[in-house]
């Protein structure tokens, strides 16, 4: 009984604190897109697909424009469904627009230090700024012989073992990465840099989808 009690006190302390976050969260934002109908409290929590979500928001954009809004038990997302839109909002508008949440999953996996993880500030700019001399347009040129090399040995080892095609992607991917950036060569399947970056995948797809795991929702489950 008394267990009963204490967790539905809980349930509306959560259901309250959701409920002000979201009002608080419309008062200090101006008019925000179009999106599809919502329900009190919990948003578009049970429209947004866990499957093919990519798909899914292209339908939707049929009916309520190229940029949308969802909000998730009071967060809210922007979801742009075509490259102009893009283009627009992350490019010429990128010192406004362009940010990222804060994934609470990521940070308690030690990755926040992370380029794509990083804040839009000046430890983000400054790190751009470094990658930028060797990706840009011009030096990204220097890289093809290195590219076209990997993808014709991925090409033999599809030939020769079809089935394990994902295994193959994962170490054309990391044996390109690792000549570009240190020079390094993937040599065999047991090389402990492919086991690493096969790590570092497998950790990710069981994190769950990026901010939109338990943790990210409510940050004080990590403690």
């Amino acid at each position: 009984m008394l267990f009963t009690v204490i967790f539905l006190s809980l349930v509306v302390l959560v259901t309250l604190a959701i409920v002000v976050r979201n009002y608080v969260a419309t008062r200090k934002h101006p008019p925000l897109p179009p999106g599809p109908p919502a329900d009190p409290v919990i948003g578009h929590l049970r429209v947004i697909p866990s499957q093919n979500i990519g798909e899914h928001f292209h339908e939707w954009a049929k009916v309520y424009g190229e940029i949308m809004h969802l909000h998730c038990l009071g967060r809210n997302m922007i979801i742009l469904d075509s490259v102009e839109a893009a283009t627009e909002l992350l490019d010429k508008r990128g010192a406004i627009h362009s940010c990222r949440p804060k994934f609470t999953v990521f940070e308690m996996m030690g990755w926040t230090s992370a380029l794509t993880l990083l804040q839009y500030d000046k430890r983000f700019l400054k790190h751009r700024r470094m990658l930028h001399e060797f990706l840009n347009q011009h030096t990204c040129l220097d890289y093809i012989p290195i590219q076209t090399e990997e993808a014709r040995s991925l090409v033999m080892r599809l030939a020769e073992d079809p089935e394990k095609f994902a295994h193959h992607l994962n170490r054309f991917s990391a044996a390109v990465i690792l000549r570009v950036s240190y020079g390094q060569r993937i040599t065999t399947d047991e090389d402990p840099f492919l086991e690493m970056a096969e790590d570092v995948s497998r950790a990710v797809n069981n994190a769950g989808p990026p901010g939109n795991t338990p943790v990210d929702f409510f940050p004080w489950c990590k403690r």
